[in-house]
């Protein structure tokens, strides 16, 4: 992949997730700590820096929905009335599917599996193939 192509995907990504994504690119690359954004339904919050790519990644690897993303005073960001582990980037994706880290292990009860780590072997075997099995069930793929 080029880094025209990279950094091209990466603005429209930005447009697609914030209202104000001129600033907030601005605001990353200057390097500030905590970034005001406004999601397209208008609902502003402030993020920090490094949970923007993340969020960013996440709405390109499993197309989230802005109007669900809700972040705390703490700075936690909440999908769905679900909290987002913002550590890792599989991490985060694994929260988004419904995984719950306790003390370095992983529950996916869904599935009823425990993990002893995060990594992308993972997510790929038990969440990227059960999200497309059940798309190609429901005739939504």
């Amino acid at each position: 992949m080029s880094l025209f192509y990279r950094k091209y995907l990466s603005f429209i990504l930005f447009r697609r997730m914030f209202a104000n994504w001129p600033s907030v690119i601005m605001d990353y690359v200057f390097g500030k700590d905590l970034i005001r954004v406004m999601f397209k339904n208008r609902s502003i919050y402030y993020l920090r820096r490094k949970d923007i790519p993340k969020i960013i990644w996440l709405s390109r690897v499993a197309e989230i929905d802005p109007n669900y993303i809700f972040v705390d005073e703490n700075y936690n960001v909440y999908y769905s009335q679900r909290k987002l582990n913002m550590r890792f980037f599989f991490s985060t994706l694994l929260s988004y599917h419904g995984a719950i880290e306790d003390g370095g292990i992983w529950y996916l009860l869904k599935l009823n599996l425990k993990f002893l780590g995060a990594n992308f072997s993972l997510v790929e075997t038990f969440l990227l193939i059960h999200t497309i099995t059940q798309r190609l069930m429901t005739g939504k793929l």
